[in-house]
């Protein structure tokens, strides 16, 4: 029961300024173009370096998400350190996620992890620029060319559309598209933040674990490799400091859980290579270990601003408006976990009626994001009459004309930031 009762409150406490977070994720997705953003990182320079984390700051992508968007924008010419910076600060915030942190943490915890982010962003890239590799940083590593807004190339499909129009992609994408890809990392979070609350035991021992140095090396080893999106790490910290965490500790977990996980760090070093991806961990976890310890030593009374003792001590201190709110979230969720159980259940019990002609393996689709971008490069093309994509074994089925070729369609999700092969 006290399972139970946790994990409803953290879904309340999170939810009002999560859905407003939301919300204004579909209109910078609607009004900020991805060809905008990349052509505006392209250069060998300093500003680069802080065009791209001041750029990745509010974009709601999570540290999987953000492996395809930083592949298109240094393809279109983004410099190896400007995209090192975008990878850091991207995943670490978005309008959703700074919103959801102020609405359980605080405004002075949101600010925290909002500088950290950036100067983080911006101090990998720096690192690279001032030791970059023997070959010369120019272009990417494609022959695609940069994107040129000085023509009517930028002008985008959103550019053409009516407000009605703009409105509607704008609350699609903040609440089916952008939740479908989060929902599975959210519930986890709020899971695995419930687990903390109603489980872990106040006890001398657990202090001394959690409390100081140890806890913040504790944290930072826990949320390197984990995947959980900038949103749902938030209630797994809430949890951590009611369990007696330190803040610091909590912020080591904020800055390093969403920044990167397994799947990032593999796929960053085949993109831009060992040394970036050396100073890409290098710099994150200086980042979380530091502005731990920092904020432990030197403002010792941080905890005292933080909120989440006050809403897990008096859940009826909730707004009819946070209920509703949570309500609405959590059908939201529940939703797409329902639609994405159904869709496995019924691609293991439908016949095979359709006989696909093309089966292509895709190496660095691992998530509802990824899955979400390529069918809908897909669904533009005229020729492809049926797909299927196959998430767990990151593969496609595609049924197309034999108009359109092989080599097209790898090219195309290429320029989106995959790499396809043909399975014979």
């Amino acid at each position: 029961m006290e399972l139970i009762i946790q994990f409803k409150n953290l879904t309340i406490a999170m939810a009002p300024w999560l859905l407003v977070g939301l919300m204004a994720a579909g209109i910078i997705h609607v009004f900020l173009p991805q060809k905008l953003i990349a052509s505006y990182l392209g250069g060998n320079s300093f500003k680069s370096i802080l065009r791209a984390a001041i750029l990745g700051i509010p974009l709601p992508v999570c540290s999987c998400g953000v492996l395809p968007l930083a592949t298109e924008i240094r393809n279109a010419g983004a410099s190896k350190p400007s995209t090192l910076s975008f990878l850091i600060t991207t995943p670490v915030t978005g309008a959703d996620s700074l919103a959801a942190t102020w609405s359980i943490l605080g405004w002075p915890m949101m600010i925290i992890r909002l500088v950290i982010s950036v100067f983080a962003g911006i101090l990998s890239g720096t690192i690279y620029f001032i030791f970059p590799d023997k070959n010369i940083i120019t272009q990417g590593n494609t022959k695609i060319e940069p994107v040129s807004c000085t023509t009517d190339n930028c002008t985008t499909k959103a550019q053409s559309e009516s407000m009605s129009a703009k409105i509607k992609s704008a609350l699609s994408y903040a609440f089916i598209e952008l939740p479908s890809s989060m929902s599975s990392s959210l519930l986890i979070g709020l899971l695995i933040g419930a687990l903390i609350s109603a489980l872990l035991p106040q006890n001398s021992m657990m202090s001394w674990l959690t409390s100081g140095i140890t806890g913040i090396l504790i944290a930072t080893a826990f949320a390197v490799p984990m995947y959980v999106c900038a949103t749902g790490s938030i209630p797994i910290a809430a949890a951590m400091i009611i369990r007696g965490f330190s803040p610091g500790a909590a912020l080591a977990f904020l800055i390093c859980g969403p920044a990167t996980n397994t799947v990032a760090i593999t796929t960053i070093k085949k993109m831009i290579g060992t040394r970036a991806l050396f100073i890409y961990l290098f710099t994150i976890i200086l980042a979380g270990l530091g502005s731990g310890i920092i904020l432990n030593v030197f403002f010792p009374g941080f905890a005292g601003t933080l909120k989440t003792t006050a809403i897990m001590s008096h859940p009826e201190d909730f707004s009819l408006i946070a209920n509703l709110s949570g309500l609405f979230l959590f059908s939201v969720l529940l939703y797409h976990q329902s639609k994405d159980l159904l869709l496995k259940l019924r691609s293991k019990t439908m016949t095979n009626s359709t006989t696909y002609n093309l089966k292509l393996n895709v190496s660095d689709m691992t998530c509802r994001h990824c899955e979400a971008t390529i069918s809908k490069t897909l669904l533009s093309v005229d020729d492809i009459s049926d797909f299927r994509i196959n998430l767990p074994k990151k593969t496609i089925d595609i049924l197309k004309t034999d108009i359109l070729q092989t080599d097209e369609i790898i090219q195309l999700l290429k320029t989106v930031g995959y790499t396809a092969k043909e399975i014979q």
